[in-house]
């Protein structure tokens, strides 16, 4: 199954509250939130583990997770705030959007170009 996971910022890049997500962590992209001061972006990863923020990750297949363990992990995550058709809501969304794009595709919420992409599937 496709899903989105966090990616390291690589080498030479400065580290901010956005770049917090464990590199390979699979991270749920939310593009209905306030509007990052640092550089304006509306739609931000996080760390379904961590529970870090990120504005870059890519789409990895991970054979061994099912989509029922995804929506778990997501309700591990939300439980305690969301309803569970939400949750369910939440996965599918995020589902499916990972299956539109290749593995190896690499996003960077700070470019605008990216947030259009992100945005015009979610």
């Amino acid at each position: 199954m496709k899903v989105f996971v966090a990616t390291d910022p690589g080498a030479g890049v400065t580290t901010s509250r956005f770049g917090m997500a464990v590199d390979g962590e699979v991270v749920c992209v939310l593009p209905n939130v306030p509007p990052c001061s640092a550089c304006g972006c509306v739609v931000t990863a996080i760390g379904i583990a961590s529970g870090h923020t990120t504005s870059r990750f890519r789409v990895e297949d991970r054979p061994d997770l099912t989509a029922a363990e995804y929506v778990e992990m997501l309700g591990e995550r939300w439980s305690a705030s969301r309803r569970q058709d939400l949750i369910d809501s939440l996965a599918r969304q995020q589902m499916d959007a990972a299956a539109r794009f290749p593995v190896g595709k690499k996003f960077n919420l700070r470019e605008p170009l990216d947030r259009a992409i992100a945005l015009s599937f979610l």
